[in-house]
């Protein structure tokens, strides 16, 4: 088969997948939220909605520069314009397990893809980065827990957070670190480079992961505000960025089940009804992960139509 029609049939199994969740989205909100309610999509339409699809569009284009950052720390300097689309088209590989098909993004690049070893080390720094940054953002959501003592925790998590980031942009502690762990596994993931990565402008990437993913919660606070959840922006921030490190710690394709189950929990918890609750799980993760991979979809048809693979000799 060519590598255009295994491209195709791969876009076209993407493409069922997402009708199937769409419909599935619209069918449980139909099914167990209010069926006098409008649907799913209403909240999109709206302003609000519009401007949370604004900020969503925004986060991406700032973990694309990211990305070019640490691309270019590994030696392969890439135009804005390719990097930022060869980033987006590596979004259609986030429904995988663990998200780990995105750290083949660097092989989308054409007509020189990235080494495997380089790929795999983008993602890696990509994902420690983004893990910190999570937690750190979910923290004020342990104030309003419902157990004693959450200042405490507080301060511990915060503690403990801002030293791992602080580790992670000291040679020294990388260098301690890595010589626990064999070489093979080192090579396979590429962790010398991701060292590498996450010490290379290290203020900036951390600025640019922490603003992108402040401006997804804003996202989420904007949808909350369209209907009347009393939360501002920090406590929307908070419970999104809890649910999005549930969701990684289940390891399932994107977090899905485990991101949804514990925002709709947190929305709850705050007094929200369930089927509101749901409603407003369903628009965030319509915004936050299925626009993201339709973005992947459309960048890597037009990448493929402006850099078409070269035939083999």
């Amino acid at each position: 088969m060519t590598p255009l029609g295994s491209l195709g049939r791969s876009l076209l199994m993407l493409a069922l997948v997402a009708l199937v969740v769409l419909g599935l989205f619209q069918g449980a909100w139909q099914g167990w939220g209010d069926p006098q309610a409008p649907s799913v999509w209403s909240g999109l339409m709206s302003r609000d909605g519009a401007l949370a699809a604004v900020l969503c569009l925004f986060s991406y284009v700032l973990r694309g520069q990211r990305w070019r950052l640490w691309v270019a720390a590994c030696g392969h300097p890439t135009p804005w314009r390719r990097g930022l689309r060869v980033y987006l088209a590596g979004y259609c590989l986030t429904p995988t397990p663990g998200n780990v098909g995105e750290a083949a993004r660097g092989m989308l690049m054409r007509p020189s893809p990235l080494p495997v070893s380089t790929s795999v080390a983008v993602f890696a720094a990509e994902r420690w980065q983004d893990l910190l940054a999570l937690v750190l953002l979910a923290v004020p959501a342990l104030l309003w827990a419902p157990f004693e003592s959450s200042g405490l925790v507080v301060m511990v998590v915060c503690a403990l957070v801002m030293s791992l980031i602080w580790l992670s942009m000291q040679n020294l502690s990388w260098q301690w670190c890595l010589r626990l762990i064999p070489a093979k596994v080192k090579h396979v993931l590429g962790l010398a480079q991701a060292q590498q990565c996450l010490q290379h402008q290290a203020g900036l990437t951390w600025c640019l992961t922490l603003l992108a993913w402040s401006a997804q919660g804003l996202a989420v606070w904007l949808m909350c505000r369209h209907h009347g959840v009393l939360a501002d922006a920090l406590q929307a921030t908070s419970w999104y960025a809890m649910s999005m490190v549930a969701g990684a710690l289940t390891t399932l394709p994107a977090g899905l089940g485990g991101t949804e189950a514990s925002l709709v929990g947190l929305l709850t918890q705050q007094g929200v009804s369930t089927s509101l609750a749901l409603l407003l799980t369903m628009q965030v993760r319509l915004l936050t992960l299925w626009l993201a991979v339709a973005i992947g979809l459309l960048a890597l048809v037009y990448g493929w139509r402006v850099d078409p693979p070269r035939s083999p000799p």
